[in-house]
This record gives structure tokens, C-alpha cells and sequence, in this order.
């Protein structure tokens, strides 16, 4: 008998884990009218994955504060980028993140 076999058999949790989806997924803001501080109407923004958000009709992103908020879903639509700007975009995040790091 495999001893390891069969306790990975019998070790499930009851607790759901949901991995971050693969592919980003991305909204551009339509309508900043009241919170023209925090969004830029135009601007593309990553979504931060939150399950309890989405229950709620909301979305949580970065907003221009560089802190996360939840914002309603109605402010955005989903937008599919090519995954070279992704890349892009993601590269040039970490950079900046790095630069800021190397400062400190």
C-alpha cells in the first residue's frame, strides 16, 4: 500500500481556493463624473480579483491614489488587450516598483 498515495486521497479541505485568473483582466473607466480625484474617464485600469466585490456589483482597482478601492461596476467595461500590451504594461510597473525600491 502507498502510504503517501492514499493520504493525499483523504487530505481534501472543505475550503475553496480560487486561483487569480491567468489572463489579466482589464476595465476602462466611462464615467468618472463623481470621482473625478480618484478615476481618469479613458483610462485602463487592471482589476485586483475579489470575490465578495463582485456579489456586491463592485470592482476593486487601483485607483489614480495608488491605493485599492471598490468602485461600482457601472464606471467600467471590460476590455480584452492584446497580450503584448500587457506585457508592456506589466513590465514597465515593475519597473517603476523596482526604481521606487532602489530609492528607499
Amino acid at each position: 500500500m502507498n502510504v503517501m498515495g492514499s493520504a493525499r486521497k483523504n487530505s481534501r479541505s472543505n475550503v475553496s481556493f480560487r486561483r487569480p485568473p491567468k489572463k489579466h483582466s482589464w476595465v476602462v473607466c466611462i464615467d468618472d463624473d463623481d470621482y473625478r480625484v480618484s478615476l481618469v474617464k479613458g483610462k485602463i485600469y487592471p482589476i485586483i480579483p475579489d470575490r465578495d466585490a463582485q456579489l456586491h456589483g463592485m470592482i476593486r482597482i487601483v485607483d489614480e491614489s495608488g491605493e485599492d478601492y471598490l468602485f461600482s461596476t457601472k464606471l467600467f467595461m471590460t476590455v480584452q488587450l492584446p497580450e503584448k500590451i500587457v506585457r508592456a504594461i506589466s513590465n514597465k510597473k515593475r519597473a517603476r516598483k523596482k526604481a521606487t525600491v532602489s530609492k528607499v
